[in-house]
């Protein structure tokens, strides 16, 4: 396994905070490297170490193959794109990707302008060329930065929280895109957020980053089904329950919220406490009788009439039980 980009023992301290401890990371070409994390977890930290912009204290960067550590922002082959994009206000969207071709090398304007009308094309934005990053919509915002990004052809593009200030609609369309834009292009990958949706829905690879440490790396699938501390399994929204209500005393249960079946005869005893209905699905939070611990459960709209307060049994499909 080569990496494109090698994270070796990184420690980095802001002001008296230890932001990043001990991160080693290796994100290979074509991956889409998701870094899941709550706020504070210092994920936006990493992808400046990256970048160039913050210097650790301690540790490596190696970037195909170069160490990078002290080097600058422009010699490194990355392009971040921040979670409040930073165009050139007085410039037009055309003219900001035109620049941003135009200082990567000597190209003559002519061609500058061709490319950059292919890049606004890739990124289905073609009617704004003209406007300036004021006039724009969220999302044509964070489509008009990507494609500045992707102008001075990255070797690896970082994606600092780009779906954090779009509404939900129009977060997932995007979702969409950058997934297209990933398989259309290949170019590698490391996106920054804390939304689990987001973040199952996009990686290739997944990173989940705790109070500065990665605490587990690798398949999506893997982690959601399959995670190896219960700080994990919490934090991807699966439930957790004692495992001796499953025949397995001394160890904790975990299970997805899609694998529990509401009944009304066998089952494990549980109270409803809550019913929260979201677009496509409701969300059902129980209580187990036995062990008082919250359980949830998500049904279709169409379950959710007749299911009533009081006693509920819960059937737990067996193949999705994981045991730590």
């Amino acid at each position: 396994m080569r990496c494109l980009i090698e994270l070796r023992n990184i420690w980095v301290r802001i002001a008296k905070e230890q932001v990043l401890r001990g991160i080693d990371l290796c994100v290979e070409k074509g991956d889409y490297l998701v870094v899941l994390g709550p706020s504070g977890s210092g994920k936006t930290t990493l992808l400046r170490v990256i970048a160039g912009l913050i210097e650790p204290e301690r540790g490596a960067i190696i970037i195909n193959g170069n160490d990078v550590t002290r080097a600058p922002p422009w010699e490194r082959g990355v392009a971040l794109v921040q979670q409040i994009p930073g165009l050139l206000p007085h410039l037009s969207v055309l003219d900001n990707i035109v620049l941003a071709i135009m200082s990567r090398r000597r190209t003559p304007r002519g061609e500058a302008l061709e490319e950059a009308r292919r890049l606004l094309e890739l990124l289905r934005i073609e009617e704004v060329a003209s406007k300036r990053p004021g006039e724009l919509s969220g999302g044509q915002l964070q489509r008009a930065a990507i494609a500045v990004a992707l102008a001075i052809r990255p070797k690896v593009l970082l994606l600092d929280e780009p779906l954090s200030h779009l509404d939900r609609p129009l977060a997932e369309q995007l979702r969409l895109e950058l997934r297209r834009l990933h398989k259309e292009l290949g170019v590698s990958v490391i996106h920054v957020t804390h939304d689990q949706d987001e973040a199952l829905s996009l990686a290739t690879r997944l990173v989940i980053l705790w109070s500065g440490e990665v605490i587990e790396d690798g398949e999506p699938e893997e982690l959601y089904h399959r995670p190896r501390r219960i700080l994990t399994a919490r934090f991807l929204g699966l439930n957790v329950a004692d495992g001796a209500v499953f025949g397995r005393p001394g160890a904790r249960a975990v299970f997805p919220p899609d694998a529990v079946r509401i009944s009304q005869r066998e089952g494990l005893e549980a109270s409803i406490e809550e019913i929260v209905r979201e677009r496509g699905r409701v969300i059902v939070y129980a209580k187990l009788l036995d062990t008082n611990e919250p359980i949830r459960v998500y049904i279709h709209p169409r379950e959710a009439s007749s299911i009533r307060d009081g006693k509920i049994f819960l059937e737990v499909s067996e193949e999705s039980l994981h045991f730590l």
